[in-house]
């Protein structure tokens, strides 16, 4: 059912005719889990991760930066896994199932390549939700399974902002502020 309701999300047209990223289907689904880091929590460690000051100087993630650790996020890819092989030393990116699976019918080579609701839907899978991706390689199908393995991960998350309850992973305070919705959810 999950497949079916990210199918029928991806087919849908914004107002004007502009396509709607195919991604935002499973971000939904990833936001009904009282859990999830808000969009609001994202934007705050890509601030920190890649953040750099438009014409405006407004500080903002900078969302197609390049290089290993890429994207607004800094996610860590290798630019090495394909729809038809799985290489063992696949980045971060790749393991939880950024670029290409035969579950999803969206994917970048690499997370600058990605949209940012992209980035955000592959980052939940790595902070929390897990991934379950499955290749091809020949007519073998393999399937990797992966758990969330938490926030900090990200320096700045570790050591800046914070986790999405503003918690470092020394026990202080970070910059991030957590709504009081978020928190009386999720931040005993």
């Amino acid at each position: 059912m999950v497949r079916a309701i990210i199918a029928a999300i991806a087919l849908l047209t914004a107002p004007g005719g502009a396509k709607i990223d195919p991604a935002y289907g499973e971000l939904l689904i990833q936001l009904r889990d009282p859990r999830t880091a808000p969009m609001g929590y994202w934007q705050a460690l890509g601030i920190c991760e890649t953040g750099t000051r438009g014409i405006d100087g407004v500080k903002r993630p900078d969302w197609k930066n390049g290089g290993q650790w890429a994207g607004g996020l800094g996610i860590y890819t290798k630019y090495r896994l394909t729809r038809e092989y799985v290489i063992s030393g696949a980045g971060t990116w790749e393991r939880w199932g950024g670029d290409y699976s035969l579950d999803q019918n969206w994917g970048a080579p690499s997370p600058d390549k990605a949209t940012q609701i992209q980035q955000i839907v592959v980052a939940n899978r790595i902070a929390l939700h897990g991934s379950k991706v499955r290749y091809r390689h020949g007519t073998h199908t393999h399937t990797l399974t992966r758990p969330g393995i938490g926030y900090y991960g990200w320096g700045c998350a570790a050591n800046h902002v914070g986790d999405p309850c503003g918690r470092l992973r020394n026990g202080g305070t970070g910059t991030y502020k957590p709504s009081r919705h978020y928190r009386l959810l999720n931040c005993q």
